[in-house]
């Protein structure tokens, strides 16, 4: 395959307006991309945490209940479909309210209050801690540090092998043994397991290792369904899903220095949305297929990689260039929508649509970098 390939597009998302208006809200749900005149349905960001952790319960303590009164066939449909909600709740736990609570916009810049929930909301997903995820986080916005090698992000990308000047070719070699790389988990494990346990405060460090038994306990009683149901998706999926995200999130590494201006900061972003373009004039076949890969691949992407606002990533950066505040957040993919109809150039072109493209895309740009 060509390195010359763009896997930059638009107009994805207006494809499917032909559909019947019943199935555009599902649409926008599964892409992260709403059409014009769309609002969100408005939940206050309480009672959305509150619901994704019911779910995440759920998927997980109630699969466990539930499951050995299942007949054994049916676990190989159960299970994959609990993995997906479950790594998608822990997710959207982390890289949603946890990152808006880095920003003290997830509570209206009520301090404490997002103090509280960043602790909870890195204790739950068994993450970094508040305090160096803030570290971390509020450098990658650094607009010194921005998608550079004092970024650690970037950094973190680096430390795998992903570096810039390589073959496209190495980058889909190193992807597919990285995520099957036992050492890789390990890796990953540990450095989650030692910022998660030590704090910054004695109470946290407390409330996170009583969390941790709690999450051990199962597997005294269930220990096949504990393994199946808790471990795989906390640890081994929850893995591939970070790495996927890290990966396609910005153009890593592609000068040795930090942006130049905001133009060139900009085409380090891009919305990434996940779906691909409806076959209007193609056969019943062709439809049937899109529908069984929009709801059967795109949408467990949408909700174990892509979770929350994380298509309008690129949104959250920019939204101040935009005339917009990133402080809202929960209306963040419609007012990215508003931005896009005002044809603006920092992001009318900046979407990549589908897991694949957004990976060629980030290996395209890595191989291209500065070396």
């Amino acid at each position: 395959m060509s390195n010359d390939k763009n896997y930059f597009s638009s107009h994805i998302r207006e494809s499917m307006q032909i559909l019947p208006n019943i199935f555009q809200k599902p649409l926008t749900i599964i892409t992260g991309k709403p059409i014009a005149g769309q609002s969100r349905i408005k939940l206050s960001a309480i009672t959305e945490f509150i619901l994704t952790v019911l779910i995440f319960i759920t998927s997980t303590l109630g699969a466990i209940l539930v499951l050995p009164y299942i007949p054994g066939i049916l676990w190989f449909i159960i299970i994959p479909i609990c993995w997906v909600i479950t790594v998608g709740c822990l997710r959207k736990i982390q890289v949603t309210y946890a990152h808006h609570a880095v920003h003290r916009c997830l509570f209206n810049s009520n301090k404490l209050l997002n103090r509280v929930m960043l602790a909870l909301c890195t204790i739950i997903p068994v993450s970094q801690n508040g305090r160096d995820y803030t570290v971390d986080h509020l450098g990658h916005h650094n607009e010194k540090n921005f998608t550079t090698e004092e970024d650690s992000d970037a950094a973190f990308l680096k430390s795998l092998g992903f570096i810039p000047g390589m073959p496209v070719s190495y980058y889909k070699k190193l992807l597919f043994l990285t995520i099957i790389s036992p050492m890789f988990h390990l890796r990953f494990f540990w450095s989650r397991i030692n910022s998660f346990i030590f704090r910054g405060s004695l109470i946290e460090s407390l409330f996170a290792v009583i969390w941790l038994a709690i999450l051990i306990v199962p597997v005294f009683f269930e220990p096949v369904l504990s393994i199946l149901c808790i471990y795989i998706p906390y640890f081994v999926i929850y893995h591939i899903s970070s790495l996927l995200q890290f990966l396609t999130e910005h153009a890593w590494l592609i000068t040795k220095h930090s942006p130049k201006d905001l133009d060139d900061y900009a085409r380090r972003c891009w919305g990434r949305f996940t779906g691909e373009i409806y076959p209007t004039n193609s056969n019943i076949l062709s439809k049937i297929s899109w529908w069984l890969k929009m709801l059967f691949f795109h949408a467990p992407c949408r909700i174990m990689i892509l979770c929350g606002d994380l298509p309008v990533h690129d949104w959250h950066h920019l939204a101040g260039e935009l005339g917009q505040s990133s402080i809202y957040w929960q209306n963040s993919i419609y007012l990215r929508q508003q931005a896009v109809m005002t044809q603006n150039e920092k992001i009318v072109l900046q979407e990549i649509w589908g897991i694949r493209n957004m990976v060629m895309n980030s290996f395209i740009s890595l191989s291209k970098a500065e070396v």
